[in-house]
C-alpha cells in the first residue's frame, strides 16, 4: 500500500517559532506553516496542491474505531448517551477545504475563477465524508438503542 509521508519540523528565527508540516505523496508534496501557532501558510496554494490533497483523500482508508465507542459507552453507562463524530474534522467538505486546507482568500479566489481542481477535490472529499458517515452507522444504531431503552425506562415510572 502506498502511504503519505508526513513530517514536522520546528525552526526558531528572530524570536518567532515556525512549525513546518509536510505531506509527501507519489504525485507531489504539500506544506503548511504555523508561525507562533498561527496559520502562516496553508496546505493549498496552487492547483497542483489541490491535486496532491485529492490524491491523499482518495487514498485515505476509513477504519472505524468501534471498540473506542463501546468503551466510552460503557463509561457513560446509564448517565448519558455517547456522542459520535466522524474523523478528526467535524466540518462539511467545502468548509474543510476553505478553513483547514486552502484558507478563505485562496478558496474564494479559486471559487470565483472556477478552478477545476478545487471542484475535483470537493467531489473526492464529499465521497470520503459519506464513507465516514456510513462507518459511524453502528454507533448511531447504539445511540438509537440507548435512547429507546431510556424511553422505556421512563414509561415504567
Amino acid at each position: 500500500m502506498i502511504k503519505v509521508i508526513s513530517s514536522e519540523k520546528t525552526i526558531t528565527s528572530g524570536g518567532d517559532t515556525y512549525k513546518i508540516f509536510t505531506k509527501e505523496t507519489p504525485i507531489g508534496k504539500i506544506q503548511r506553516v504555523l508561525q507562533n501557532n498561527w496559520y502562516h501558510e496553508c496546505w493549498i496554494k496552487s492547483s497542483k496542491d489541490y491535486k496532491v490533497m485529492q490524491w491523499i483523500i482518495e487514498h485515505t482508508e476509513v477504519l472505524p474505531d468501534y471498540d473506542r465507542f463501546y468503551i466510552k459507552q460503557e463509561e457513560v453507562g446509564e448517565y448519558g448517551i455517547t456522542c459520535v463524530c466522524q474523523a478528526d474534522h467535524p466540518r462539511s467538505p467545502l468548509m474543510l477545504i476553505n478553513v483547514d486546507w486552502s484558507g478563505t482568500e485562496q478558496f474564494c479566489l479559486d471559487m470565483e475563477l472556477e478552478v477545476p481542481e478545487l471542484f475535483e477535490l470537493y467531489e473526492a472529499t464529499q465521497k470520503l465524508f459519506l464513507k465516514e458517515i456510513m462507518a459511524t452507522r453502528v454507533a448511531f444504531a447504539a445511540i438509537k438503542s440507548a435512547y429507546e431503552h431510556r424511553v422505556v425506562k421512563l414509561s415504567e415510572i
